[in-house]
């Protein structure tokens, strides 16, 4: 970005919107910026990991649940973050449609990994004490 761009405030990528020769340098540099971005996320997708943080995101942006709050500010808020929850679903669906059902599996897996867990460390049934006594 030049001096002239800093001090203006001005980002833009073409200067002269009857330029037709800016206007093609404008796209391509669109779409090479835009083509990293699919391939950056498609990398955090490739691993357990990445699929692990980037549900757990979706998961914050309340999108499987209703933003209805009785206190506006507070139902302010959480469209903010599911609005911000359905940004990254789509930029995930774009990036690597499979790898989007591949986290529902996953999340799925360890839900359930998780009540047979929890099934497991169940309190002890009066059953239980007799047995000890």
């Amino acid at each position: 970005m030049s001096r002239h761009q800093q001090h203006r405030g001005d980002d833009a990528l073409q200067r002269n919107a009857s330029d037709e020769e800016q206007i093609a340098r404008a796209k391509r540099l669109e779409a090479k910026q835009r083509s990293e971005e699919l391939a950056d996320l498609k990398m955090i997708l490739s691993t357990a990991s990445g699929r692990r943080l980037l549900w757990r995101i979706l998961d914050k942006g309340g999108l499987w649940k209703t933003v209805y709050h009785p206190t506006g500010s507070q139902m302010n808020i959480n469209v903010g973050m599911q609005n911000a929850g359905l940004f990254m679903q789509s930029e995930i669906v774009e990036a690597d449609e499979d790898a989007y059902f591949t986290m529902q599996r996953e999340a799925r897996q360890r839900l359930k990994a998780l009540a047979v867990e929890n099934e497991s460390v169940r309190m002890p049934s009066a059953e239980d004490d007799n047995r000890d006594g």
